[in-house]
């Protein structure tokens, strides 16, 4: 893919996104300009966890667990 094809695609990707999202990832395009990171950092405006759901779920979606298991 060339340069001009990524930012095509890039382009209508940005187009699809609400604006919580767009707006986060503006506020990661900024990130290396400044030398700290801000203060109003979008991840805390995501929703939580839903309440109830165990590692178990988690690892249906993303794939097996390669660490300890503590019990």
């Amino acid at each position: 893919m060339n340069t001009t094809q990524l930012r095509e695609k890039v382009a209508s990707q940005l187009n699809n996104l609400s604006p919580e999202r767009l707006a986060l990832v503006s506020e990661f395009l900024d990130s290396p300009e400044t030398s700290e990171p801000t203060q109003s950092s979008g991840w805390q405006k995501l929703p939580p966890l839903k309440p109830g759901k165990t590692a178990t779920d988690l690892l249906k979606v993303a794939g097996t667990w390669q660490g300890v298991y503590g019990g």
